[in-house]
């Protein structure tokens, strides 16, 4: 709009707001099984990931990740939720398998949206090592629920984090570095983080800084 001669002055932008009640499910307990298994692990750290299996989300970097940090003897467990093309699956698998952690990753090909909050709100870290997103809900989601993410830079990144602020956008992918990372996250830190990110983001908060704006414009 800048470009086309309109003046930055009148220019706001409004972020993406999140509808915490479509993701919760407050009538009908979850009974999926990766709920279940998240539910009976009592592991000091869990890792999330929820999103397609294909190249752009480099999956095999989650597992590279993964792999570092329980070489620091963490007791930690990878939960999943995702479909894809079969053999790119299958491929993943095989990685996971050859990489040693195969027995510390629990997936899930679907779970309806619903039961998605109680997913997030037992996980501790979410992991998008994405090649481009328009926005990425998923961050968003997981942030809204006290996840501390760790991703790429993207569309979604660059509009919902500050690093080290509310998250971790790195630039290149390094797995030691994102292992490292969430190894040094303190539970303060963690707490810090969350409430941040819970300030600002549900449709209540959009709807008050778009009458806000409503008002500047009118005014």
């Amino acid at each position: 709009l800048i470009s086309k001669g309109i003046s930055s002055q009148n220019v706001k932008t409004i972020g993406v707001g999140i509808d915490a009640q479509m993701l919760s499910n407050d009538r009908k307990k979850c009974s999926e099984p990766l709920y279940q298994a998240m539910t009976d692990d009592h592991s000091s750290m869990k890792l999330l990931y929820i999103g397609r299996f294909e190249d752009r989300r480099d999956i095999p970097f989650i597992v590279d990740v993964f792999q570092k940090v329980l070489e620091k003897n963490v007791n930690a467990r990878l939960y999943m939720i995702g479909t894809g093309d079969p053999e790119y699956i299958k491929k993943v698998f095989l990685y996971m398998e050859n990489a040693g952690v195969r027995d510390k990753v629990v997936w899930q090909e679907k779970m309806e949206q619903k039961y998605l909050s109680c997913i997030y709100k037992q996980a501790d870290f979410f992991l998008l090592p994405t090649e481009y997103e328009i926005f990425g809900m998923v961050l968003l989601e997981a942030m809204y629920y006290g996840n501390i993410v760790l991703t790429t830079r993207n569309g979604g990144s660059s509009t919902l984090i500050e690093h080290e602020e509310n998250g971790f956008v790195f630039g290149k992918k390094d797995a030691l570095q994102w292992a490292n990372t969430i190894l040094n996250v303190t539970e303060e830190k963690k707490k810090i983080m969350a409430y941040l990110v819970r300030k600002g983001f549900g449709y209540d908060d959009i709807r008050r800084t778009m009458q806000i704006y409503e008002c500047e414009m009118y005014s």
